[in-house]
């Protein structure tokens, strides 16, 4: 089991950066809550191994750091620029990234599942590296994918040998969304 921390007592990346030495033992942090809005993420050039639950991270500057084995659940990163950033392995579970900024990030490895209730609207992952990335998608509610994806740019993005699990199956009203259809054969 993960050590569990409440993320509502940090109030600025400093708290974060003390829990660093955790992380570089191997183990697992799974933070839980807190209004990290704003937060200059990228003052923390490396975070590994840690888990963000219920968190908003919403305008968050992540911009060229490294971030291994990162996990963002029912969180919100809208309007967050990780630009640049190397986040291989990043979990991303009904966590809302609209309007975020990925350019030239390289999520390899990782995996975006989650709900309905999640948005990846005019997501921007132009050039990003998405290799081995894993689209696992359900068919209903508690595990389909955002059904908010309009407007996500693609252009120039490595999804070789990317799965596609279910979602390119429609939307609310079955029609297939053309942006992930252009990536099937």
């Amino acid at each position: 089991m993960p050590e569990t921390i409440d993320g509502t007592a940090f109030k600025k990346t400093s708290h974060l950066k003390k829990i660093l030495k955790k992380t570089k033992d191997g183990g697992l942090l799974l933070i839980v809550g807190g209004d990290f809005k704003n937060w200059k993420m990228n003052d923390i050039k490396h975070l590994s191994n840690i888990c963000f639950k219920d968190i908003d991270f919403s305008n968050s500057d992540w911009s060229g750091g490294r971030y291994e084995g990162i996990g963002f659940i029912n969180s919100n990163l809208s309007g967050a620029n990780l630009s640049n950033v190397t986040m291989p392995h990043i979990l991303l579970r009904s966590t809302i990234l609209e309007n975020t900024n990925a350019k030239y990030a390289d999520f390899s490895f990782g995996q975006l599942d989650g709900n309905w209730d999640a948005s990846i609207a005019n997501w921007d992952l132009s050039q990003a590296k998405l290799k081995n990335f894993r689209f696992s998608c359900g068919n209903a509610e508690s595990n389909g994918c955002a059904f908010n994806r309009q407007g996500v740019i693609i252009t120039g993005a490595d999804f070789s040998n990317a799965t596609l699990i279910n979602f390119a199956c429609g939307t609310a009203i079955g029609r297939p969304q053309s942006w992930i259809m252009r990536l099937l054969p």
